[in-house]
């Protein structure tokens, strides 16, 4: 056991808390200053009520004010929360509605511009904390434990950017902390009511992310480990919460049944290859976004150097407890594990690029998290007879806990999260330096809106389909410059049939996606003396 008589423990316990404010801060800064994306946009969507089909219908060749967007992306009077789900029911099943339900509630008390939006992720991310330190009391029953993984989680970049995002994230993180909580509890406790608490807690958490199913199937490994896979009074007690949660979250999975051929063109995304060298720098970038906020870059020697570091560290933790603790390891082991073969086998076995999305694995950055705050706790105190050895890991926490700290304070005052969604941006900036600009595109609802966030409300859309392209005019001295935001092929055609000179102004390219910005030349003005061409 450790002990917390010394004096300076007290001391560590008061930095900590310290850090864990600092991490609070983080979170209520800047809230509206990062762009507003596209998985964002479809929150707004959804708790206005809209069908994607109502919206479309400002795609017709018509030129319309930006403004014009607006009621799609705030709650509407005309739809209640029943269309909020039926929305979701039939145009995103993927996303379980309870998250959706209540910012709608959220956005109807406080408004629905983008802080108050976020403002609820905060929240919820606010939350978690106490959450943590209560799990730690569970597991380990040593308060030290606690202090330093809520500093840990205070700080942490990942938590800290889905802190800032309108989607169900912060929720879910909630939720994975306090169903593993209470199920703890319910096997200490032994009653009825704690299991029952456990219960609708998993069911929460079912309606919060479909993926919370990962988190039941690791609670259930961990009870039938623990009880060795014998039917004790613990195993049925959780094999019944368990079997309620599924039952009650039955009318969802029927609707992603019924809905199974849009869920399944919405999510093919996923299983689309990406390089190997590319799974890697993403894997890479994800471990260290758990300890230290870094942009996206190439598969460079820093970003080897500082993932393998990570990496080494929470091996040693993982190892650590093992040899530590009796239980506790099964549990975290059953998280991190469980996650991590969910999403990283299939891209190695069949392709696809579900390993590289970093919100999937909040199951695993919480079980890192708790492994690696009890190696740093338990080395801190366990070593005070051996200076050298306390100093070092003295050094290792405050590297640990100053990087993430100073790499925030930097991303707090950046424009982008690590590089995400810059062309959001950077398109909207180059707009907006236009007097009357026309926008002309035919890109997505979720492709327009993102930009459409960010532009002055002097600014004109046109904004067509696939079956309007064709149709596209306008006047041209209406508009002191037009723009012509990643015309598909088609566009282009009609464009160039129309004697229309484009040159392109801005260029974005990943591994993932292009997009382009054009500026039309003036009948009477040569390519090139509106605006200089941009090499790239």
């Amino acid at each position: 056991m450790m002990k917390y008589e010394q004096p300076w423990i007290q001391g560590l316990k008061m930095t900590l808390a310290i850090v864990i404010v600092f991490g609070v801060l983080f979170r209520l800064v800047n809230l509206d200053q990062k762009p507003y994306w596209h998985d964002e946009t479809y929150t707004s969507l959804r708790i206005s009520g809209f069908k994607i089909e109502e919206v479309m219908q400002l795609f017709n060749g018509q030129i319309i004010d930006v403004e014009a967007l607006r009621p799609y992306q705030q709650v509407s009077p005309e739809h209640g929360a029943i269309a909020t789900i039926q929305r979701i029911a039939e145009e995103d099943s993927q996303h379980t509605p309870l998250y959706f339900v209540i910012v709608r509630a959220w956005a109807k008390l406080f408004g629905s511009s983008i802080v108050s939006l976020r403002s609820l992720s905060v929240l919820f991310s606010i939350l978690a904390l106490p959450f943590m330190y209560w799990l730690c009391v569970e597991l380990f029953a040593l308060p030290l434990v606690g202090w330093m993984a809520t500093a840990l989680m205070a700080t942490a970049p990942i938590y800290i950017r889905y802190a800032q995002e309108a989607r169900p994230y912060s929720m879910w993180i909630l939720l994975i902390l306090i169903t593993s909580t209470f199920l703890l509890k319910a096997i200490r406790q032994k009653t009825a009511v704690s299991w029952g608490i456990y219960a609708i807690a998993m069911i929460a958490a079912l309606y919060c992310h479909v993926f919370s199913v990962l988190v039941l199937v690791s609670h259930g490994m961990y009870v039938l480990v623990v009880q060795r896979f014998r039917l004790t009074g613990a195993a049925i007690a959780y094999l019944m919460s368990a079997s309620i949660a599924v039952l009650s979250f039955l009318p969802w999975l029927r609707v992603m049944w019924m809905s199974r051929e849009r869920l399944v063109l919405t999510t093919n995304w996923a299983k689309v290859p990406l390089p190997f060298t590319e799974l890697v720098k993403s894997w890479s970038l994800n471990l260290c976004h758990a300890f230290v906020s870094i942009p996206s870059s190439s598969l460079n020697s820093v970003l080897i150097g500082l993932s393998a570091a990570i990496l080494l560290l929470i091996a040693g933790a993982v190892y650590y407890l093992q040899r530590r603790t009796r239980q506790v390891w099964i549990l975290l082991f059953a998280l991190m594990g469980v996650t991590t073969a969910a999403f990283l086998l299939p891209d190695l076995v069949t392709a696809g690029r579900r390993s590289a999305v970093d919100r999937y694995f909040f199951i695993c950055y919480l079980g890192i998290h708790l492994t690696v705050a009890y190696l740093l706790a338990s080395q801190l105190v366990r070593n005070t007879t051996n200076l050298v050895r306390l100093r070092l890991w003295q050094v290792i926490t405050v590297i640990l806990l100053s990087g993430s700290i100073l790499s925030n304070v930097v991303t707090m005052q950046a424009d982008t999260w690590w590089g995400w969604s810059e062309f959001d941006v950077e398109v909207a900036e180059q707009i907006n330096q236009s007097q009357q600009p026309l926008v002309i595109s035919d890109m997505p609802f979720g492709g327009i809106m993102p930009v459409g966030h960010r532009l002055h409300s002097n600014t004109k859309l046109l904004l067509l389909t696939e079956a309007t392209v064709d149709e596209l005019q306008w006047t041209e001295h209406e508009f002191s410059d037009v723009f012509v935001y990643n015309p598909s092929d088609r566009l282009q055609s009609t464009l160039t049939r129309q004697g229309k000179a484009l040159t392109p102004i801005y260029q974005f390219r990943d591994n993932t996606l292009a997009i382009a910005l054009y500026h039309v030349q003036p009948s009477d003005t040569k390519i090139g003396t509106a605006h200089q061409t941009i090499a790239f």
